[in-house]
């Protein structure tokens, strides 16, 4: 097989084969290992992933319990077992013409000094977690990034911007004009934002981008798209955005007037920003945004198209607090996953996961099997996001 041509296997036969398979053929050979750790196959590779392959991943954050708990008696055996799921993930492959999931356990990661607080936002099968050093005594100063592969366990901590050291907006995505994976941080006291290069392995500070006054209400994390991180700030009605290769913010205004709704989210599903709305009335709204160029002046325009609106019923309604979409499924339905106002999930402190069906106008019910009920107790599922396997590491 070693005489077949190399683009071949690349183009015909690696990049079709499961990811598991993938992991398989790199022990086979050194020539093997040689083709599946080529950048051009890695980025053929996550192209496929990204077009065909739709996941999402679920996470136990830890840090909330072991703090929540700092000055409790707890069990010992209890922690101990709940040590052991730090840094475990669960990928969910979403199956477009069912209701139900089944839930994988992958690889994730190995932290023996850190606990995993929560998930900043993801790219091409990376994800960016805030990570904090056990037995802290001082959040601000002891909590790192965590760039890295859920799907092979391979993870960098990045070296901390000496200057941040209060509360921080972060955002990461991948510039592909420099083939790079680019993170920002926005220090919230002195409103400077900095960017670390993943290639240079530094950070530095922008100077001449103008940091907008509204994400001073910023309370989420950023979504990427084409280089460029995405944040909703409801209170303004507006959606702020960063762009990595000209190093500049800019605001895109929501459809129509949110500020006075009961609940506005965000996420990005099938390459496009996502947001749904509850209004009093119980009605919901899922928008979606379309980014064009107009050739004149080589300029983006965007453009909000509504693709359905449903009514939740007052018994979920009243006790919701947070509803993130996730993912398109077949037929333009939408999977959302459900919170209550104490952060937990619905129904019996389980994850609760609903479909929006935008035929009949009505929420289904999601349901995913596979996860250790174990971490079903004390809330510890409150992150998730979407995902793809990919080849892709940090170093």
């Amino acid at each position: 097989m070693a005489d077949l041509p190399v683009d071949i296997f690349i183009s015909h036969i690696f990049v079709r084969l499961p990811f598991k398979s993938l992991l398989t053929c790199k022990c086979v050979c050194k020539f093997w290992l040689g083709l599946l750790k080529d950048p051009e196959f890695i980025k053929m590779h996550v192209k496929d992933q990204s077009q065909s392959h739709q996941k999402f991943l679920l996470g136990p954050i830890i840090f909330n319990i072991r703090y929540r708990y700092r000055n409790c008696y707890r069990d010992k055996d209890y922690l101990a077992k709940l040590d052991a799921f730090n840094g475990v993930f669960y990928s969910v492959d979403l199956e477009p013409s069912s209701s139900t999931a089944h839930a994988m356990r992958l690889q994730g990661f190995s932290l023996e000094d850190f606990f995993i607080n929560r998930i900043l936002g993801n790219c091409n099968g990376m994800i960016c977690a805030e990570v904090v050093r056990k037995w802290t005594t001082d959040y601000y100063k002891d909590r790192h990034l965590l760039f890295g592969n859920p799907s092979t366990g391979v993870y960098k901590i990045l070296p901390k911007p000496i200057i941040v050291v209060g509360p921080q907006i972060v955002g990461f995505a991948f510039d592909s004009s420099l083939d790079d994976y680019k993170f920002l941080i926005v220090d919230r006291i002195s409103r400077n934002p900095y960017i670390y290069s993943l290639k240079l392995n530094s950070w530095r500070i922008v100077r001449r981008a103008k940091y907008p006054i509204k994400m001073d209400n910023l309370n989420n994390k950023g979504f990427a798209i084409d280089g460029i991180i995405y944040w909703l700030v409801s209170s303004s009605n507006t959606i702020v955005w960063f762009d990595l290769k000209d190093e500049e913010f800019g605001e895109l205004p929501l459809p129509c007037d949110m500020r006075n709704n009961k609940l506005l989210c965000s996420n990005v599903i099938g390459g496009s920003l996502c947001i749904i709305s509850i209004f009093k009335n119980n009605k919901a709204q899922v928008w979606s945004v379309l980014k064009e160029e107009e050739n004149n002046n080589n300029k983006e325009k965007y453009y909000w198209i509504m693709l359905t609106k449903v009514t939740i019923s007052a018994k979920i309604f009243g006790r919701v607090f947070e509803i993130d979409p996730l993912s398109f499924l077949k037929g333009g339905k939408v999977l959302c996953c459900l919170r209550d106002f104490n952060g937990s999930n619905l129904v019996n402190d389980m994850i609760k996961y609903v479909l929006i069906d935008p035929k009949t106008k009505k929420l289904e019910d999601f349901s995913i099997h596979g996860i250790c009920p174990f971490l079903f107790r004390d809330y510890t599922f409150q992150q998730q996001t979407t995902y793809i396997d990919t080849l892709v590491s940090p170093n």
